[in-house]
């Protein structure tokens, strides 16, 4: 392929794509390891988050003192979704209840990432690699954890040295 679309060799997957969410609201349902990974990733990346869960682990509501989140400790209502929002996270432990948050924020016209079934994801979380001010995802479509894990290490790795070399440091 050269420049052109050519539907036979076509390769689906998805485009690579960063987005400024400085400020942007996010709302995570759910509180449990998955939904920990995602705080602690959008955090360092200005996000404002809402945790909404009944329960919550304590590694969550550390980030609460923050002022980028709130914690809502209640279960999942509709309502609660609105188009106030940028993006929503369904990261609980019920696929039922992963479906119906991403259906509403599909209706809300929002991103929406089911942790539970990629099929229902209009995005990716990647692995993040991150040295000064590159920043790098790695992504196997949602197939490989393992592989990304690995490769997103050797990744950090090799980044580390070349951003030293160059005298670039955070």
């Amino acid at each position: 392929m050269t420049g052109k679309y050519d539907s036979e060799n076509n390769v689906n997957g998805y485009f690579p794509m960063f987005f400024d969410i400085k400020g942007e609201k996010i709302l995570i349902v759910g509180a449990g390891s998955i939904a920990l990974r995602r705080v602690e990733t959008l955090l360092t990346f200005g996000a404002c988050l809402t945790v909404a869960a009944p329960e919550c682990r304590e590694s969550i509501q550390q980030y609460g003192d923050t002022g980028q989140l709130t914690l809502l400790k209640q279960a999942y209502a509709p309502d609660m979704i609105t188009d106030d929002y940028f993006m929503v996270i369904a990261a609980t432990d019920n696929a039922c209840l992963n479906r119906e948050i991403c259906r509403e924020g599909k209706k809300q016209g929002l991103l929406v990432n089911n942790a539970s079934d990629k099929s229902q994801c209009d995005f990716y979380f990647p692995a993040i690699v991150r040295q000064g001010d590159v920043i790098a995802g790695v992504c196997a479509g949602g197939k490989n954890h393992r592989l990304v894990r690995r490769v997103a290490a050797g990744m950090r790795k090799w980044l580390k040295q070349f951003v030293e070399e160059e005298g670039e440091t955070d």
